[in-house]
């Protein structure tokens, strides 16, 4: 993770894929959220389960998302957050 070049940026929004659904995968969400506290963390996996939910949003992550299952889902979000900061 980049963090370093994240909490110089500041971003509004950040999307960090998860490749394993290990304790050191929720500890990066957990530490992005740390560091950025400002920031929507959008957390996409690979068969996202519902422990596997829970324990990101648990972590500080805002969305989840099963990226094989629900892209209209991301899409929705991402739009609707779109929406949201032209208002």
């Amino acid at each position: 993770m980049e963090l370093t070049r994240l909490m110089r940026h500041r971003p509004d929004v950040v999307v960090i894929g998860l490749r394993t659904a290990s304790g050191g995968a929720i500890q990066e969400v957990r530490i992005l959220r740390s560091a950025i506290p400002d920031a929507i963390v959008i957390v996409l996996s690979d068969a996202l389960s519902l422990p596997l939910r829970r324990a990101c949003l648990r972590a500080g992550a805002s969305y989840c998302f099963d990226r094989t299952l629900e892209l209209d889902a991301l899409r929705l979000a991402l739009t609707g957050l779109g929406t949201a900061s032209t208002s």
